[in-house]
C-alpha cells in the first residue's frame, strides 16, 4: 500500500495507521522511510506537512514521546524539502509547493515556538522560521495572497484584508471563498514595491504593511500567545489580551507585547532591525539574548548585532501608514534612501555629503519621477532616472 503515498492528500495520511504511529512514535527506520519518499519526489509535501501538522495539533506532545526525536523528525523533513527546491521549476509552481507549504511548516514549527514562555525567545528561534517561510523567495509583481489552498493576485496600490474570527476572508469590504480547512492554517500577505496594505487579524488586530513587505499569520490565534512573522515594515496597533501575549518575529528579532501601537522594521537585505513604540509598552528580545523593555516614543536599533535604544520623533518613522513621508531637517541622502527602498530603484549618489536638509513631505500615490523632481526644484539636486536606476548629483 505505502506505494500509493504518491498521491495521498493530508486525510488519507490521516486515516492511515502507519503514517499516525510514525508521526506519534518515530524510529531511525521510519524517519528514513519518510525523508526517503521526500527526496525521490514520491509524495506531496504540502499534503504530508499538513497532515504532520494536524497529527501534532490534535495529539500534542504525546507522553512518553520525546521532544528531540519528534524535532529531529522535523529538521530531517525539512532539510530535505529545502533541498528538493530547484530553479528550474516553474514561477506558478513555485506559489503554491513553496509559498503555501512554507506556511504549513510555520504551522509545524509554531507549536515548538509556542512552549516557550512569553517574552522567552528560544535561541534563533526567529531566524530560522523566517528561513523556512520566507528564503528564497521572489517579490511578486501584485499584492500576493496565500490562504490555506487559495492563492490571489490582488490589484491596485492599496489593498484592504480583513480575517474574521471564523476564518471568513474580506478583500476590499468584498467576501472571498477560500477553500475549507480542518482547522486554523498559516496564510501569507505579500506586498510588492511602490504599493502597500492593510490587514485585520482574527483577534482585532491591525497591521499596515508597507512597500515589500510580507506578513505570515494564523487564520486563528489558538493556544497561549498570539504569534506572526514578518519581512519589511509592518506598523501595528495590537488588540488588547492580558492572557495571550502578542508575539511578532522576524529574522533577528522578537517583540512580545499585550496590547499597543508600535513599527517595527525588518528588511531582509538591510543591515539593521529596528522598533518605534508608538504608546503602551513592548519588550524586545535578540536571539543573542538580552531583553528591552521599550518606552513610548523611544526607539529600539539592532544594526549589525549591535543594540541601542534612543527617544525619537516617532511620526518619522510611521507617516508612512498614511501615505506620506513625513520629514523635518532630514539630509535629503535620508530622503532619497528611503524613496530608493519604496520603488526598489537603486540610488546613485555621490560618495561625499551634500549639505542639503529638506523639510516636508512626499506623497507615496506619485509616481517618483514627480517626487524627485519636486526635490529637484527646491535643492541643487539634479537626477536621471533610468529604469531601475537613478543617478543623483547635487550643483555647487
Amino acid at each position: 500500500m505505502k506505494h500509493i503515498y504518491r498521491i495521498y492528500k493530508a486525510s488519507d495520511f490521516l486515516a492511515d495507521d502507519y503514517f499516525i504511529d510514525t508521526m506519534l512514535n518515530p524510529t531511525p527506520e521510519s524517519e528514513k522511510f519518510w525523508s526517503t519518499l521526500i527526496q525521490e519526489d514520491r509524495i506531496d509535501h504540502a499534503e504530508f506537512i499538513s497532515a504532520y501538522t494536524m497529527i501534532r495539533r490534535i495529539h500534542g506532545n504525546k507522553p512518553g514521546v520525546p521532544d528531540g526525536r519528534i524535532e529531529s523528525v522535523w529538521h530531517r523533513i525539512n532539510a530535505t524539502v529545502e533541498s528538493r527546491r530547484t530553479p528550474q521549476r516553474s514561477r506558478r509552481r513555485m506559489v503554491w509547493p513553496v509559498s503555501v507549504a512554507s506556511a504549513l511548516v510555520a504551522g509545524l514549527v509554531l507549536a515548538a515556538v509556542l512552549r516557550n514562555p512569553p517574552g522567552e525567545v528560544e535561541p534563533h528561534a526567529g531566524a530560522s522560521l523566517y528561513e523556512t517561510i520566507l528564503e528564497n523567495r521572489t517579490m511578486p509583481e501584485k499584492i500576493e495572497l496565500v490562504s490555506g489552498d487559495t492563492t490571489m493576485e490582488l490589484d491596485g496600490q492599496e489593498v484592504n484584508v480583513e480575517v474574521g474570527a471564523g476564518g471568513e476572508l474580506l478583500v476590499n469590504d468584498a467576501a472571498v471563498d477560500v477553500a475549507p480547512a480542518a482547522g486554523p492554517v498559516m496564510s501569507s500577505l505579500r506586498v510588492p514595491y511602490a504599493r502597500r496594505a492593510n490587514l485585520k487579524l482574527p483577534d482585532g488586530t491591525m497591521l499596515w504593511l508597507n512597500s515589500g513587505s510580507t506578513v505570515v499569520y494564523p487564520s486563528s490565534f489558538e493556544g497561549v500567545s498570539r504569534e506572526i512573522f514578518i519581512e519589511g515594515e509592518v506598523y501595528a496597533q495590537v488588540a488588547h489580551d492580558a492572557a495571550k501575549p502578542f508575539i511578532v518575529r522576524t529574522k533577528n528579532l522578537s517583540v512580545t507585547v499585550l496590547g499597543t501601537a508600535f513599527n517595527i522594521t525588518a528588511y531582509r537585505d538591510e543591515p539593521y532591525s529596528d522598533v518605534v513604540l508608538v504608546d503602551g509598552s513592548l519588550s524586545v528580545s535578540v536571539p543573542a539574548g538580552g531583553e528591552t523593555v521599550l518606552e513610548p516614543g523611544h526607539r529600539f536599533l539592532l544594526d549589525e548585532g549591535r543594540a541601542t535604544v534612543s527617544k525619537v520623533n516617532v511620526d518619522k518613522y510611521v507617516s508612512w501608514r498614511d501615505g506620506v513621508y513625513i520629514f523635518t531637517n532630514e539630509p535629503i541622502e535620508n530622503i532619497l534612501s528611503r524613496l530608493s527602498r519604496y520603488y526598489n530603484v537603486r540610488m546613485n549618489m555621490p560618495g561625499s555629503a551634500s549639505g542639503i536638509t529638506c523639510s516636508g513631505k512626499l506623497v507615496l500615490q506619485d509616481e517618483l519621477g514627480q517626487l524627485l523632481q519636486g526635490l529637484s526644484e527646491i535643492t541643487t539636486m539634479r537626477y536621471v532616472l533610468a529604469d531601475s536606476e537613478c543617478f543623483i548629483r547635487f550643483d555647487n
